[in-house]
């Protein structure tokens, strides 16, 4: 079982370096952290839905993918033809109005699945075209601590996945939990943990989250 805890901190988008955010929606069950923040609300406008040209490398896999993968109404296909491919890219971005310079493009793997069979992989070249954008608001933050697993398997009974807490003591109770392969291992976990999510924690300024 994985499990990864994050201590973040709430913070201006300045100082957000990784650019990571809390909408403030998500944070409206939690007046104790929305409220003394509200100062660092700001609007952010991402990318909402897309367009994509699937680009495979014969007829072949084409055609597999044709009839077992999932393919949706918000994308074409075509073989990568070096004769033609650039004139079927525009005459597709120019049907659908898509913007060639709102475009990422990069490789990639498909998962499609035969009738009794198990899956399989098609590498296929993806352009993905931003066609809307949605503007939320939302609170930045830092990565302040992060840890990966060392705890005892009575922590998965005890503290619940995507939690999230915001006073120090109850923090500090996740100590008792911790646990390393051998005595190096767990005085590392330690140290790390109380350097990164109890000494450095700020009550209002502060959340500590567990995803497993």
């Amino acid at each position: 079982m994985g499990l990864d805890m994050y201590h973040f901190k709430l913070t201006n988008k300045q100082e957000a370096s990784d650019g990571d955010y809390y909408t403030v929606e998500s944070l409206t069950s939690f007046p104790g952290i929305l409220e003394p923040n509200r100062h660092l609300i700001t609007d952010n406008t991402v990318p909402d839905t897309h367009f994509r040209i699937l680009i495979f490398a014969n007829e072949q896999d084409l055609r597999l993918y044709s009839r077992y993968g999932k393919t949706g109404t918000s994308e074409q296909l075509l073989v990568n033809n070096p004769e033609n491919i650039a004139t079927d890219i525009r005459n597709i971005e120019q049907q659908y109005q898509l913007d060639a310079a709102d475009c990422l493009s990069f490789d990639r793997e498909l998962l499609y699945k035969p009738t009794n069979e198990k899956f399989k992989h098609l590498q296929v070249t993806e352009r993905s075209y931003t066609t809307s954008y949605k503007t939320y608001q939302v609170i930045f933050h830092t990565t302040a601590g992060y840890q990966r697993k060392g705890v005892k398997l009575l922590f998965y009974e005890d503290f619940i996945n995507n939690a999230m807490l915001f006073k120090k003591e109850e923090v500090a109770e996740v100590l008792p939990y911790l646990d390393g392969n051998d005595p190096e291992a767990y005085r590392r976990c330690v140290e790390n943990f109380q350097q990164h999510f109890i000494d450095n924690f700020e009550e209002g300024k502060s959340i500590f989250y567990i995803s497993w």
